[in-house]
């Protein structure tokens, strides 16, 4: 990856600032940003990001601002940017676009929903789910992205459609979005990923785990699968098929309502001493099955 500083002949590229909600009140009114809202939200848009056109503020205090921001990015802070955008388009047809990908319709739900696949932990997953058709839908007039994540710069290029077929969001595409939340709380539980990569991997690895609860184990609740793939993540990715889990997934089977029990309480019930014995038992089955 080349190095990346978001200097004033950087901005030349990447023309635009995509600001999360939570930074939009210290954006300077006279920098004129634009509400990044979809139509269905109406006036509810505080939860909604802005744009800012970069190449539209003077020079000094676009310097200062993306010099604090790339020190947020080195230092593993919360950035006051969450994606830098490189498009030949005007503002308002960026603006445009990217609020109308902000709606994603979930079947069986009658009001559409806000998608916040701008966070930059979020988006740099989405290519291992949309594929290359879903990302050159999602970015549309956008060229590329400049990603701050995990103490570095990941640009995301615009690929070229391998279909000539307009691109729809599948249900297997929605349930992988819907996914991510469950991944980001796991991973974060987790000491922080030391490159973009690690990150795309290690999320990889915990989406494949929180499907296994969801279709292996039946587990619906949100809490429930950030437990279940914590556990298969920080302990053995086998670990549920140790007897002693399997239990825990039985009781879980055979519980009635009544019983207000859910898989986080069950296996709070394990003490550190039982998940390393379990760890050890299931080394130890591999071994002797890759044994000659």
């Amino acid at each position: 990856m080349v190095a990346f500083y978001p200097d004033r002949r950087a901005i030349k590229c990447f023309q635009f600032a995509l600001v999360d909600a939570s930074h939009r009140e210290a954006l300077p009114e006279r920098w004129t940003p634009t509400v990044v809202a979809p139509a269905f939200l109406g006036d509810d848009t505080d939860r909604c990001p802005a744009l800012v056109e970069l190449t539209a503020v003077p020079d000094a205090e676009c310097t200062d601002w993306c010099g604090a921001l790339h020190h947020e990015v080195l230092a593993l802070q919360d950035t006051r940017a969450s994606l830098l955008l490189a498009a030949d388009a005007s503002a308002k047809r960026v603006t445009t676009h990217l609020a109308q990908r902000m709606v994603i319709h979930v079947p069986g739900q009658d009001r559409p929903r806000q998608w916040r696949y701008f966070d930059p932990g979020t988006f740099l997953q989405l290519p291992r789910i949309l594929g290359d058709d879903g990302m050159a839908w999602l970015l549309g007039p956008i060229q590329s992205v400049q990603v701050p994540w995990a103490g570095e710069w990941t640009e995301v290029i615009r690929p070229e459609p391998r279909s000539a077929r307009p691109f729809q969001l599948t249900v297997e595409h929605l349930d992988a979005i819907m996914r991510i939340g469950v991944v980001n709380r796991a991973a974060i539980q987790r000491p922080p990923p030391v490159s973009a990569k690690a990150w795309i991997r290690q999320t990889a690895e915990i989406d494949a785990l929180v499907v296994k609860g969801l279709t292996r184990h039946d587990l619906t609740l949100r809490d429930d699968l950030v437990a279940f793939a914590h556990d298969a993540w920080v302990h053995h990715p086998s670990i549920d098929e140790h007897p002693r889990m399997q239990n825990v997934f039985d009781q879980l089977r055979q519980a009635q309502p009544d019983d207000e029990v859910d898989y986080r309480e069950l296996r709070s019930r394990l003490k550190p001493q039982d998940w390393a014995a379990m760890v050890a038992e299931l080394q130890r089955d591999t071994q002797e099955r890759r044994s000659p």
